[in-house]
């Protein structure tokens, strides 16, 4: 009966374990907007806290979450060959006026610009859609998420400890020192593990992305 006491706690902490990111956003579309006109778009990812690759990955996302949509997103190394031809440092300078006209010359008409801050296990994101040729915002999102990287971290650390406990009670339930040492043992392994399995950010900011982008319409033929 005590067994399958412990394994019934230890089923309840794997459970909290598996707890994952938590992720919200909203936004808003321009109620006289026609998305069928927004043609091929580009997506740029500006950030204070993120390493390039980061950003690339984000950028690669956001543009999964459009693509879904039903709209064309310009492949990130085209982008980047714009930014080359145009001499620009980072693509961040699409965003100026330069930007959007090297943009407008390679048929690219609407512009998705991504702000992201990423403090520890939290992110938010600002986004919106602006078309070229006139300006005008058609769409703005915001979203936040929080990867609760200490809750995973404190359940990998229970798992290990309720684990080495079994074990140890295990091979000598009459041996109180086993399973202490087990627990021990467990424990400081599993708080490890449980750190190396958090949720990734990719799937954080994947969630946050999702939640950000639901207010765009999926585009309809013709």
């Amino acid at each position: 009966m005590k067994a399958n006491l412990n394994f019934k706690i230890l089923g309840v902490i794997i459970c909290l374990c598996f707890i994952s990111a938590c992720a919200a956003g909203s936004g808003f579309v321009h109620p006289r907007a026609n998305f069928n006109k927004v043609g091929r778009l580009a997506v740029v990812v500006n950030s204070a806290n993120l390493t390039d690759l980061q950003k690339q990955e984000t950028a690669d996302l956001f543009s999964m979450a459009l693509l879904k949509k039903g709209f064309l997103v310009i492949d990130r190394a085209n982008l980047d060959q714009i930014a080359q031809e145009a001499d620009f440092q980072n693509a961040a300078e699409f965003t100026t006026g330069k930007g959007a006209a090297q943009l407008r010359i390679h048929n690219v008409k609407t512009l998705v610009i991504v702000n992201v801050d990423n403090e520890g296990s939290e992110v938010s994101m600002t986004a919106k859609m602006t078309m070229l040729e006139t300006g005008s915002l058609v769409w703005m999102g915001e979203g936040t998420g929080d990867s609760k990287k200490g809750w995973a971290a404190l359940g990998g650390g229970l798992l290990g400890a309720s684990v080495g406990g079994l074990v140890g009670t295990s091979v000598g339930s009459k041996d109180s020192s086993s399973a202490k040492a087990g627990a021990l043992v467990g424990g400081a392994t599993g708080a490890v593990i449980g750190a190396a399995l958090d949720p990734s950010k990719k799937k954080l900011y994947r969630e946050v992305i999702e939640k950000t982008t639901e207010s765009i319409p999926f585009l309809t033929a013709g």
